[in-house]
């Protein structure tokens, strides 16, 4: 059985406690993937631990969630359901991996109230293992083990079985078409019905010329931290044949954090524009350079606390 760890390294007792939970049910997490196959109906409730906070972040996960598949979550308080996800709040962010007979615990500790954290936990409630942990993960990433904090070495370890269908991954990150729904999962970047446009809302598209030019975006109000992140989705374009040079000139104080989860800009220069391109949030990442593998460079910047400005200069690459 599998936990995720994402911020926090748990106290030697607290994991051994986890581990001894996850011990109880070894037996019946091989086939977990296998039994939410056909599911649409995913029943969860509170438990007493839980906060305001971390049921708000919880429920704005599944909002998440929902928007992005065909699963339904169902609150239910009577205890009637026979399988259910149990919001906790524990020590650190962590959940089974698959669906556990029962009532199965997803914990959002001190510090994970945030949203993404939530949806990633509830990701692994739904089966989903880390990229780095996938029985076929050597097919897309050689993990440097050195790298890795003692603590975290773990998280690092190879499924040797198959209990989830290679697709799982794409259905998420990937264009993917949800028949059903006739809805596309579009990469960052990109929306509307087929995936070949920019997103609705906040953006525009800007042209590249041989002479540089400037975006500048200001996003985000004077506030404390939010559960969400506010979007605006750029494009910058040049003609067919055209690469496009864009430079970080300026991006706010105060942002500067592991993963930029305050706010900052992802800029998206790669040929393969499906996965999740450079992020940016530190002033430090001044005069950074990159050149485009196309003649598109969509650009998103987010943020969720207070106002930043990003401002990135732009031209046709010599």
């Amino acid at each position: 059985m599998d936990k995720f760890r994402p911020v926090f390294k748990l106290s030697k007792e607290k994991k051994a406690e986890i581990d001894k939970k996850l011990k109880e049910i070894e037996d019946r997490q091989d086939d977990n993937v296998e039994h939410l196959e056909g599911t649409e109906v995913v029943f969860y409730r509170f438990d007493e631990s839980a906060d305001y906070f971390s049921r708000s972040v919880f429920e704005i996960a599944t909002r998440q969630w929902q928007g992005a598949s065909c699963i339904d979550f169902t609150w239910e308080n009577d205890n009637k359901a026979e399988n259910s996800i149990v919001s906790i709040k524990e020590q650190g962010c962590w959940s089974y991996v698959g669906r556990v007979s029962g009532e199965q615990p997803l914990s959002l500790g001190d510090g994970c109230d945030q949203a993404g954290i939530a949806a990633h936990e509830l990701g692994h409630a739904l089966g989903l293992f880390h990229t780095m942990s996938r029985y076929d993960r050597d097919t897309f990433i050689t993990p440097v083990i050195e790298n890795v904090e003692e603590g975290f070495i773990d998280q690092y370890i190879k499924r040797l079985l198959k209990p989830q269908v290679t697709t799982d991954i794409p259905t998420i990150r990937a264009v993917l078409c949800i028949m059903e729904r006739q809805e596309c999962i579009c990469p960052s970047g990109y929306g509307r019905a087929l995936c070949n446009e920019s997103p609705k809302g906040c953006g525009q598209t800007y042209m590249a010329k041989e002479t540089e030019q400037f975006l500048i975006d200001k996003l985000g109000f004077p506030s404390n931290v939010r559960y969400e992140y506010l979007f605006c989705n750029h494009w910058i374009e040049a003609p067919q044949g055209k690469k496009i040079e864009v430079k970080v000139s300026s991006i706010s104080y105060g942002f500067a954090h592991d993963g930029c989860i305050l706010g900052g800009v992802e800029i998206k220069s790669s040929k393969d524009q499906i996965p999740t391109a450079y992020r940016f949030c530190s002033h430090n990442d001044r005069n950074t350079v990159l050149v485009s593998g196309s003649n598109r460079v969509p650009v998103i910047t987010f943020n969720r606390f207070n106002q930043q400005q990003v401002i990135l200069e732009y031209k046709i690459a010599q």
